[in-house]
């Protein structure tokens, strides 16, 4: 598409006809074809350093946009090297933690320790740590609700703790 669009802004005014506005009427029907030496070479340069611009400014803006990518992907990614071992064990059981107390504040479920016979039973949950609600406990509301807070504002909306938590669920109360 450059280069069509390139050697028609160059070469199309060459193929427009010379009119002389200031010609009398009578020289019309005596008009006598003129050989005009178009130059075709000037154009062809002018064309082919139009591509070459243009050419140059699209590369190099995929260039730039391509090292923007990989800088910001390496930070986040070096962002998310700084994370220990105990802080991806809480980045996979605080969401779980969040959506029980959601649950037990809906009412789904009456009591803490029917989601702790769940939580063993249908998600594999290790019986000797007594559950996610008893796991809760342990670690304590404050703690799961300033880290969710924390993620949500850094890593998104999928961290950002429930009402049950904040308003201290009964189930996590310490």
């Amino acid at each position: 598409m450059t280069t069509l669009r390139s050697f028609l802004m160059f070469y199309l005014p060459l193929l427009e006809p010379a009119t002389n506005v200031e010609e009398d009427d009578e020289d019309f029907l005596q008009d006598t074809p003129k050989e005009l030496h178009v130059d075709l070479v000037v154009p062809f340069k002018k064309s082919v350093k139009q591509i070459i611009r243009e050419t140059t400014v699209v590369t190099t803006r995929r260039v730039l946009e391509r090292l923007a990518v990989i800088y910001v992907s390496q930070r986040m990614a070096w962002k998310l090297l700084k994370v220990t071992d105990e802080k991806i064990t809480e980045m996979v059981l605080f969401p779980t933690i969040n959506e029980a107390c959601r649950v037990l504040d809906e009412g789904v479920v009456a009591r803490a320790s029917a989601l702790d016979v769940a939580s063993v039973l249908g998600m594999s949950f290790p019986s000797y740590c007594g559950g996610i609600m008893f796991r809760a406990d342990t670690v304590g509301s404050k703690h799961i609700y300033l880290s969710l807070k924390k993620w949500s504002e850094r890593y998104g909306s999928y961290f950002k703790p429930s009402n049950a938590i904040f308003s201290g669920c009964l189930c996590v109360v310490k």
